[in-house]
């Protein structure tokens, strides 16, 4: 996780609405897996934390995104 997303002072979230075929819906949550976390821990999430093909093990994606929120939930979203 990007130390400046843990030590921001505010966190202003700004994702676009749209389909997802991992966790259906992407907005906000999934938006900030985007902005802080670095492309092999990217894809450790997508893959289900070791399975062969990508969104291999079903929640595995969306329980990673919700943990990430828990550390730093931003102070301001606004979906577009």
């Amino acid at each position: 996780v990007s130390r400046a997303f843990v030590e921001c002072d505010v966190l202003v979230d700004i994702p676009i609405s749209k389909d997802h075929d991992g966790t259906r819906y992407t907005g906000t949550l999934k938006n900030m897996m985007g902005a802080c976390v670095h492309d092999p821990t990217c894809r450790f999430m997508h893959f289900g934390g070791g399975a062969e093909e990508f969104y291999g093990e079903p929640g595995f994606l969306s329980q990673c995104i919700a943990d990430l929120c828990l550390v730093r939930p931003a102070d301001l979203s606004v979906v577009i």
